[in-house]
């Protein structure tokens, strides 16, 4: 009795760790990925460009080095922003705090906002984006006590065919931003009818099925009040004539 316990025991261990084996396996990664927080309080100096970079909101990343003297940052999150897996900055005698960062991978649009101090140079590369990089996609802007100000692309601020954007711009609040016009859907006309059109094949798609549910419904209580009208109305028929019949006796 005591071996066939033991037994079970011996079996059950086995099975754990096997599967703690298979887990590890099909997620190797898993254990390594631990990620470190950062604050405002935080710099993340480039003491050859005499910049540096900071946030303004808490966060964290996974892997932040400093080489080439730019900071890349991996699997970076800052509080209500989207995560971004590979960032690359870079701050050439000036400094640059972060506010914050919004993108969509359905319409492939971004928009990185920032504040600068010190006439310098900000360089900024948001990983591998679908379509065609080029500056009528992309705009940065200033704001300046309410006002938006476009910068001159080629001028102020350049991007180069990796999609990296270099700003050549003088202190104040600014925004990197890129939208999906309809050039680069044109751009990307090789592509399958519902690639291109994927947004809106989806919005049509749900507001049919609203429509369609709509209209059931509407069906559905005006049959369910036609059918309690005529109740109605065979009910005091019949109430009628049971009242005539009782007069009658």
């Amino acid at each position: 009795m005591r071996l066939k316990i033991i037994n079970v025991k011996v079996s059950g261990i086995i099975a754990l760790i096997c599967i703690l084996f298979i887990c590890l396996s099909i997620y190797p990664d898993a254990q390594a990925q631990t990620n470190i927080s950062f604050s405002p309080q935080d710099q993340f100096n480039i003491p050859t460009y005499n910049g540096s970079v900071s946030f303004a909101v808490n966060g964290s990343y996974s892997q932040a080095t400093l080489e080439n003297d730019s900071w890349t940052f991996q699997n970076l999150s800052m509080n209500r922003s989207t995560a971004l897996n590979n960032f690359l900055v870079s701050a050439q005698n000036c400094n640059i705090t972060i506010f914050s960062y919004a993108a969509s991978n359905t319409t492939q649009t971004l928009r990185l906002r920032y504040a600068v101090t010190g006439a310098g140079k900000q360089i900024f590369y948001f990983g591998q984006i679908p379509g065609v990089q080029n500056s009528i996609n992309w705009y940065v802007v200033n704001t300046i006590n309410g006002k938006t100000i476009f910068l001159t692309p080629g001028v102020d601020w350049t991007i180069s065919r990796n999609g990296t954007v270099v700003v050549n711009a003088a202190t104040g609040n600014f925004s990197v931003v890129r939208f999906n016009t309809f050039n680069t859907i044109s751009l990307n006309s090789n592509l399958p009818f519902y690639e291109q059109h994927s947004a809106a094949i989806a919005t049509s798609a749900v507001v049919a099925i609203v429509l369609v549910l709509a209209v059931g419904i509407t069906l559905r209580n005006r049959t369910y009040l036609t059918e309690k009208k005529a109740e109605t109305n065979v009910s005091a028929i019949i109430k009628t004539s049971s009242l005539k019949d009782s007069e009658k006796t």
